[in-house]
């Protein structure tokens, strides 16, 4: 049981770096996106969870003689409240924005990384760190316990 637990406490925050991981290596990518005229589709905020509000926002772009439809909002996930909702301010129905793609679909109306995907990085990655410092305490421990005195 102890061993469930403890890979239950080190998978957390191996998936969580991942996950910012992700999200920093594709805000990183979109600073080098084009630039294409877009248009907001629809923009509305969503229950999500319990009493959470999460931005919807569709677009369409044109590029490459295409026209694109896509609902990224930025390469960063995860909103509070009031950035939920000023992200719907920001993006109403029908205005005219600058869309941000790589050419193959994939596209943004921010670019970018936020600071709190750098932040939940690092916290995952100390939190780790500090389980790894306490497993190898307890680890050292139980070693030395072992020992046959005089051996």
């Amino acid at each position: 049981m102890a061993l469930v637990a403890w890979l239950c406490v080190c998978a957390l925050p191996v998936w969580k770096i991942m996950e910012c991981a992700g999200e920093i290596v594709r805000g990183r990518a979109s600073l080098g996106w084009q630039a294409a005229p877009g248009r907001i589709v629809y923009a509305e905020l969503r229950a999500h969870g319990k009493g959470g509000k999460m931005p919807a926002i569709g677009y369409s772009y044109r590029a490459g003689g295409r026209t694109w439809a896509a609902h990224q909002i930025e390469a960063t996930s995860g909103y509070s409240p009031p950035q939920a909702t000023k992200l719907v301010e920001r993006f109403p129905p029908g205005a005219e924005v600058t869309v941000y793609h790589d050419g193959q679909g994939e596209a943004v109306l921010i670019r970018g990384v936020r600071a709190s995907s750098w932040f939940g990085h690092v916290l995952s990655l100390l939190w780790l760190w500090g389980v790894l410092a306490v497993t190898w305490y307890e680890a050292a421990r139980f070693v030395a316990r072992r020992r046959i005195p005089g051996a």
